[in-house]
């Protein structure tokens, strides 16, 4: 840039040259090609580090710290006890449909197998989330969000065992605090135009090739699996009981007309 002196204003005034007129582009286009192949190397080495720690800290810490804030947004309705709730012991009839599924072994119903993202809605106030489950367990679809698992059946009376996988450390984190249930926190679950509410029960860790926890049994319940940050080969299980079932509002998620399901069992 050119300073001179204006003779009749008496003060100093600048000009571009030619060189800065032109884009920044072009000018740093100019200073890359003026720079040795050795500086040019650094240049990209330490361009492609920061990416990566950008990444790492956008993948592995910006989801915990999201869901922190979410948690402590939720948690003055986290408990059965603050819902206004018909409980089943207390319902004269069923108002959906009753299956009785095989205890202690995996398969495939037909409601499972016509399932699409977003048939089945979640709430777990104790984890701060909220949001569609998703089709299948894969790294792909848990990336997305909650998944259900393929030989998961779907809510209803009867003894389901509604079994939902999350990640924990990354992505969404949707499942963070999985280790801080209290008893009476509730899980919630809309599908079919009806609001299933689960009681928080249980919390075990188990190896990840034990598929006991999702298997029906006796009662009817949701799991929620999710990884061992501290151990690759574990994985975390929380159990909730099913303790209401209503009917879900209009305008709620998930809201559609009953499918004529008929009764099993």
């Amino acid at each position: 840039m050119n300073i001179y002196v204006n003779a009749e204003r008496g003060i100093f005034m600048s000009r571009q040259t030619p060189a800065e007129k032109q884009p920044v582009f072009r000018r740093a286009a100019r200073w890359l090609k003026g720079l040795s192949a050795t500086r040019k190397l650094s240049l990209l080495l330490t361009a492609a580090g920061i990416c990566l720690i950008a990444y790492y800290v956008c993948v592995n810490y910006l989801p915990k710290l999201l869901r922190e804030l979410s948690i402590n947004e939720n948690l003055d309705i986290v408990s059965v006890d603050a819902m206004d709730l018909v409980p089943i012991s207390e319902q004269t009839d069923e108002i959906y449909a009753h299956y009785v599924y095989p205890e202690n072994s995996m398969f495939v119903t037909a409601q499972r197998k016509a399932f699409s993202d977003g048939d089945l809605y979640l709430s777990v106030p104790r984890l701060g989330y909220e949001g569609p489950v998703l089709d299948g367990t894969s790294e792909n679809v848990l990336k997305r969000g909650p998944g259900l698992y393929q030989y998961s059946p779907l809510p209803s009376y009867g003894n389901p065992n509604v079994s939902i996988a999350g990640h924990r450390g990354v992505y969404g984190a949707e499942f963070y605090k999985i280790d801080t249930f209290e008893p009476g926190d509730a899980i919630i679950l809309w599908y079919d135009g009806y609001v299933f509410v689960y009681e928080y029960r249980s919390t075990q860790v188990v190896t990840l090739t034990d598929w006991t926890p999702i298997y029906c049994s006796d009662e009817n319940t949701v799991t929620l699996t999710t990884c061992d940050m501290n151990n690759n080969t574990d994985r975390w299980v929380v159990t909730g009981v099913l303790v209401s079932v209503r009917r879900a509002q209009p305008e709620g998620p998930c809201y559609k007309e009953v499918s004529d399901y008929g009764k099993a069992g």
